[in-house]
């Protein structure tokens, strides 16, 4: 009996590992070109590229309204538009 307890919790532990997410969290701070702290509700285009600098071509992207409280924000990305496509 103990044998197939071991392998039930084995495979219950091993499928979320192997599970892709499909949405992460970023946080970040906004500030105005002045450097003065954002507080207001942002518009904010979230995108991620195959490379580190100069890519031409999104592999995703998002577009939401953020709420910035004294220049921080948190959001999730992927809700609308999961990473995973």
């Amino acid at each position: 009996m103990r044998p197939r307890v071991v392998v039930i919790l084995g495979l219950a532990l091993a499928t979320p590992a192997a599970a892709q997410p499909t949405a992460m969290v970023y946080q970040g701070t906004l500030t105005d070109p002045d450097g003065v702290a954002v507080s207001e509700t942002v518009s904010m285009t979230f995108s991620l590229f195959d490379v580190e600098t100069g890519g031409a071509v999104a592999l995703w992207t998002e577009t939401l309204d953020v709420d910035v409280d004294n220049g921080f924000f948190s959001t999730l990305l992927g809700e609308s538009d999961p990473l995973d496509e």
